[in-house]
């Protein structure tokens, strides 16, 4: 199976998805990784093929501009602003996206590369969105970055993630539907994906723990929580003496510490890869 992977953000963004490229590489797979130049001695440096991506949507967020557009008090006003400041970096992704996915068999792209989806219906070829945080949404808790220090009350909690992924949705869905008409390809719905029917949606992956965040019960079938994608730990690396003091002598920490270790993420997320694509 050959996988292209598209990473957009800082190391924390992008590291988890190199370590599950590592995984997928164990596994006999090919897989190219398509991030910012930043990240290519990390990429090589572990034994996975780089591909560089222009833009970068994490520099226009911290940008001046990007956080005046952060503390904007109306809701209303940030889909247009985050999508003004972010298209742009997008726009510049997406022809080396491109060439990075020729020839793969599947698409997996991290949050901010939403272009993934039209990369790989340009190609033929199936996607896979894969987060590093929640954002499906469900009546089990609020949505997370909520403008408020007390939580809503328990039956808005879903209301919460539809606004959420609204207002995201309409700061990226022009950029997307511009790349979209460009490449001769069908616009995208006014609804955001998770409200696409099923087999219109690609599945989703999320890259952190049950134990964390327990899998709301109402979330559908094709989203799936694997547990984190941690590369290999370094053997020359112990745990700093107190630390190590402290995590000891907490019975819930060192209950949490055991079950992240017993969890293999990106085998799981590996496993569904292969599933997903048939390999």
């Amino acid at each position: 199976m050959r996988v292209a992977v598209l990473a957009i953000g800082s190391r924390g963004d992008v590291e988890p998805f190199l370590a599950l490229s590592t995984g997928l590489r164990r596994r006999g797979h090919t897989v190219v990784v398509a991030t910012h130049a930043e990240f290519a001695a990390m990429v090589t440096g572990a034994g996975v093929d780089f591909a560089e991506l222009g833009g970068n949507p994490r520099e226009a967020l911290s940008s001046p501009q990007g956080r005046r557009m952060l503390n904007t008090r109306n809701p209303l006003l940030l889909p247009s602003r985050m999508g003004a400041l972010v298209g742009p970096a997008l726009d510049a992704a997406l022809p080396a996206a491109r060439t990075a996915c020729a020839g793969a068999d599947v698409v997996l792209f991290a949050t901010l590369a939403q272009f993934g989806l039209t990369v790989a219906d340009q190609l033929g070829i199936p996607a896979v969105a894969a987060h590093l945080q929640p954002s499906t949404p469900t009546a089990a808790m609020p949505a997370a970055g909520l403008p408020s220090v007390r939580p809503p009350p328990a039956a808005l909690n879903k209301a919460t993630w539809r606004l959420s992924e609204a207002l995201t949705w309409r700061a990226f869905r022009p950029t997307l539907n511009r790349q979209r008409s460009r490449a001769g390809l069908a616009g995208l719905p006014r609804r955001p994906w998770s409200r696409w029917p099923r087999d219109h949606r690609p599945p989703v992956l999320y890259g952190f723990s049950p134990s964390v965040v327990p899998v709301p019960p109402d979330w559908p079938d094709d989203v799936h929580v694997t547990g984190y994608w941690f590369r290999d730990p370094d053997p020359a690396w112990t745990l700093p003496p107190a630390l190590a003091v402290a995590v000891g002598r907490r019975d819930g920490a060192r209950r949490i510490a055991e079950e992240l270790a017993a969890e293999d993420g990106v085998a799981q997320a590996v496993a569904l890869l292969e599933e997903r694509v048939g390999a």
